[in-house]
């Protein structure tokens, strides 16, 4: 017999739940079940949809996995 699932595992598989698109300071995105707060320390972005519509949006929007301010030093040494 399988242990019992916990509510935020069955939301991450339920593949007709909304989520929303957050971000983190260093521009790290994640997919969130749009029913619970936004996770302290990230923002929303404003787009929601299903799994699919969610996953797609944050490999559209995060292409650069480096995080935000290695980036920016990056930049400040090129200059």
């Amino acid at each position: 017999m399988n242990p019992p699932r916990k509510v935020s595992d069955m939301a991450l598989d339920d593949e007709g739940a909304l989520f929303r698109v957050v971000m983190n300071p260093r521009g790290e995105h994640a997919i969130w079940p749009r029913e619970r707060g936004v996770p302290p320390g990230w923002q929303d972005t404003g787009f929601e949809g299903d799994k699919a519509a969610c996953l797609a949006e944050v490999a559209q929007r995060w292409r650069d996995m480096r995080p935000v301010p290695l980036r920016q030093a990056l930049r400040s040494l090129a200059r």
